[in-house]
């Protein structure tokens, strides 16, 4: 019995190996962490150097680049998260089995999910406008006031909240413990972004305020 217990936990220890260093989750974990990092890394190196606003001739147009480029590597994200929804060995099979007994009462709930998930993030693009979805505040393009309608009014950062809703409701859609896996650590990653530009747009602001002054 000790010997078949051994060798049932090499075999699953040998197949958790292989789900999580699968090529596709391993690409889709590292869109996740590196497109949030290299935005941000792009948007101080402009509000420092300006070197965005020299490259394209104005504040800007290099803020539409900047958009180009977050929206891009947004797409080869969701890409790849995709892949590695369907082609990646399930990290947690019987958590796959739960999510499937669950369908009927699943599906509708994540459906819901996604369509308030795309509301939050939309209807925040459209509060914000391309400059103040895409860092524009890095380029010294700053709103007049804060705003404060909807989706402002049911949380701080519509944006990723919904970006993270999608990403949970489209895993548990599918059945995919792979994808949850994946989806927790985009709303980690989103986190840990907030965190740094939250304060970083707070001192903006405030230096802002502090030289009309």
């Amino acid at each position: 019995d000790h010997v078949e217990m051994d060798r049932f936990l090499q075999l699953f220890a040998n197949y958790q190996l292989q789900a999580f260093t699968c090529r596709p989750f391993i690409l889709s974990l590292a869109t996740i962490i590196l497109s949030p990092l290299l935005w941000n890394i792009y948007a101080r190196l402009e509000f420092h150097t300006h070197i965005l606003t020299k490259l394209f001739g104005s504040a800007k147009r290099g803020c539409y680049f900047l958009a180009v480029v977050i929206f891009i590597s947004s797409d080869v994200r969701d890409y790849l998260f995709k892949d590695a929804v369907f082609l990646s060995p399930s990290l947690f099979p019987a958590l796959d089995a739960l999510f499937a007994s669950w369908e009927p009462y699943l599906t509708p709930i994540c459906i819901a999910a996604f369509l308030a998930g795309l509301t939050l993030t939309w209807s925040s693009m459209w509060r914000l406008g391309i400059t103040g979805t895409y860092l524009g505040d890095y380029f010294g393009i700053l709103m007049k006031e804060k705003v404060t309608g909807f989706p402002y009014n049911v949380c701080n950062s519509p944006m990723y909240t919904g970006a993270s809703i999608q990403f949970i409701a489209s895993a548990l859609f599918k059945h995919s413990s792979t994808g949850l896996v994946l989806a927790l650590a985009t709303v980690l990653c989103y986190r840990i972004a907030l965190v740094f530009e939250d304060s970083f747009t707070a001192y903006i602001y405030s230096s802002h305020k502090d030289n009309k002054d």
